[in-house]
C-alpha cells in the first residue's frame, strides 16, 4: 500500500521518451513535553508519524532522571 506521501507515480509522458519520475519519501516527527493521548498515538501509527514524548524521566531528550 503506498502512502499520499509517496509520490508513487514511475514515468512522466511528455514530447519525447517518457523517463522515470524522481520519488519522494516524507518522513515526519511530532514532539511533546505532557505524552501522547492513545488516540494521538493510534492516528500516528496509522499515517507512520513518529511521536517523541519528552515527559518521560531519564529518557534521551526528556527529563534528567535523579
Amino acid at each position: 500500500m503506498h502512502d499520499v506521501n509517496e509520490n508513487v507515480i514511475t514515468s512522466i509522458r511528455g514530447v519525447g521518451p517518457s523517463r522515470p519520475r524522481t520519488r519522494y519519501r516524507y518522513s515526519y516527527a511530532i514532539f511533546s513535553t505532557s505524552g501522547f493521548s492513545r488516540d494521538a498515538q493510534e492516528y500516528a501509527l496509522a499515517l507512520q508519524i513518529s511521536l517523541v514524548d519528552l515527559s518521560i524521566q531519564g529518557s534521551a531528550f526528556g527529563s534528567p532522571a535523579y
